[in-house]
């Protein structure tokens, strides 16, 4: 069985490859009569472009990674909440997230589309935090570019 669908696979790629070889002989040739180019957009294509435009603009975040570096509770975590928060800000030019979950303070770090990325962040982090660790969660889109 793994035998005949691999030869089916190899087959055809190979027919696709000669196919594909031979579209791009025909469009290397100078057309005969110099005429136009007529272009036609199938209305289900813009349609799933602008459906995909909608979903994207509400949707502003991914799974992801970030690093929590502080998690308390008690009559004392509000102000070690404080204290973490302006000591991480002094060392590290990383986004900043905090959160407030009764009757946890936390602080989490980053936005990391990888585990590995994310790693090799906390290696760095945990020499100041060593309570530091890696939470899959939702992280808002990495940004492109040159800004």
């Amino acid at each position: 069985m793994k035998k005949t669908l691999f030869i089916w696979l190899v087959f055809n790629l190979i027919v696709t490859s000669l196919t594909a070889q031979n579209i791009i002989k025909k469009a290397e040739q100078p057309a005969k009569s110099g005429g136009q180019v007529k272009i036609v957009e199938d209305q289900s294509i813009l349609k799933a472009v602008d459906n995909h435009q909608w979903f994207q603009s509400q949707h502003q975040s991914i799974t992801g990674f970030r690093i929590r570096i502080f998690s308390d509770s008690g009559p004392n975590a509000k102000n070690q909440f404080e204290l973490t928060k302006a000591g991480f800000q002094e060392l590290f030019n990383l986004r900043l997230y905090e959160e407030f979950q009764y009757p946890f303070y936390k602080i989490y770090v980053g936005d990391f589309r990888s585990r590995s990325e994310a790693m090799k962040n906390l290696i760095v982090i945990e020499k100041s935090f060593p309570d530091a660790f890696i939470v899959q969660t939702k992280i808002n889109y990495p940004k492109l570019g040159v800004e």
